[in-house]
């Protein structure tokens, strides 16, 4: 019998975070559809945490802050010889990229000499250089999450699909209790999550009205990230911390605000959609990275972006209108729902699927018997009875 296809997932991410979920979700619609998944990982512990189960294999971590340049290029050939020793064993059907074509490029090299196609999943905006386009021009499916991925992939004038996020049903996030108050921060320690910020405005609010605590759950990076930053020295009082807290979920459901602090545009906001999907009212950021998830008014909150005084105005509200936060927590519940994994990852494992298809009949006609030369030359093309 033959084995099932398998699709092996190159991940180049720097740790925990919405690149690791949301390959966790894909991964049950591919086993749906009949196919296998290896994630061949930069620091596979990312994934073992989570899915105990899902097969994960160590890529080796290497220096992220190398790019461009001689070190750039010794960072992925290097990348390029271990994936191919990897693949060779593995016999992979289809590779997936899931990144950014820049720090993608050993999954470029590979897939040729091994004779596969290669799916990206381009996860926010990079930098459009010739190297880039070149990669997403060798693509054989490309998968954009967020505008900004969008828009690069755009300019290199390539055909794509732009994906959403989804949350399994299984690990759907438990709702926030009756007697829920605190407020939460969740994310990477990673300079541009913005938690001097939320703590700074915290600590401004403090100081005007009597705020609920806030319970702050980071992550610690890889060391050699090169947005890595310390936890902040000064923590206001009122805030509680977690690091990398395994009752994540039970944290969560005794908030009723969340707050999001991104300094620039996210690929989606995944923090965002889980807080949603257990009845927090998310506070967010007005440039533009938490559309279509939050609608201000109705399903959360905006600030002004990177201005700790209007989010602590934000913040002052909602602690003297507690009914409001959670009429609008209860709406963006009700909004979450449209965010299914099934729903959202599905069409993706379809077009993995339909590669598998096509390499698998290309291989078929390459290996298919050539035709015997007639036998009558001046009866080249016989009638068949």
């Amino acid at each position: 019998m033959a084995s099932p296809p398998l699709v092996a997932v190159v991940d180049t991410s720097p740790g925990p975070g919405g690149a690791v979920t949301s390959i966790l979700a894909l991964e049950e619609s591919l086993r749906e559809r009949g196919m296998r998944t290896v994630v061949i990982a930069r620091v596979p512990s990312a994934f073992r945490g989570l899915a105990p189960n899902l097969d994960v294999i160590d890529l080796g971590a290497d220096d992220l802050s190398a790019v461009r340049g001689r070190a750039y290029a010794a960072r992925e050939a290097e990348r390029a010889r271990r994936l191919l020793r990897l693949c060779r064993k593995l016999r992979p059907s289809v590779l997936l990229a899931n990144n950014t074509p820049p720090v993608n490029l050993a999954a470029y090299v590979v897939a040729p000499l091994l004779g596969v196609p290669l799916a990206q999943y381009v996860r926010g905006p990079f930098h459009c250089s010739r190297l880039a386009s070149a990669c997403v021009a060798r693509a054989n499916r490309i998968f954009t999450v967020g505008q900004g991925a969008a828009r690069c992939v755009a300019r290199s004038n390539v055909e794509f699909s732009r994906v959403q996020e989804g949350l399994r049903d299984h690990a759907w996030p438990t709702l926030r209790r009756a007697d829920s108050h605190h407020w939460l921060w969740c994310s990477a320690l990673v300079g541009w999550k913005g938690l001097p910020l939320a703590l700074e405005a915290y600590r401004r609010a403090a100081l005007r009205e009597s705020l609920p605590p806030l319970e702050v759950c980071f992550a610690r990076t890889d060391g050699k990230h090169p947005d890595a930053v310390p936890l902040p020295s000064t923590i206001p009082q009122g805030v509680i911390l977690h690091e990398l807290p395994p009752e994540l979920d039970a944290i969560r459901a005794r908030c009723q605000v969340y707050l999001h602090t991104a300094l620039a545009p996210e690929p989606f906001g995944r923090s965002i959609l889980e807080a949603m999907a257990a009845g927090l009212c998310p506070l967010v950021p007005d440039h533009g990275e938490s559309a279509p998830l939050v609608d201000p008014g109705r399903t959360g909150l905006d600030y002004r972006a990177c201005d700790p005084d209007a989010l602590a105005v934000r913040l002052v509200e909602l602690a003297r209108q507690p009914e409001r936060a959670r009429l609008l927590g209860d709406a963006a519940s009700e909004a979450a729902r449209n965010y299914r994994a099934a729903t959202i990852f599905g069409p993706v494992a379809d077009q993995l699927l339909q590669l598998v298809r096509l390499r698998g009949a290309r291989d078929g006609l390459r290996d298919a018997p050539k035709p015997h030369a007639p036998a009558n030359l001046e009866d080249p093309c016989p009638s068949v009875m």
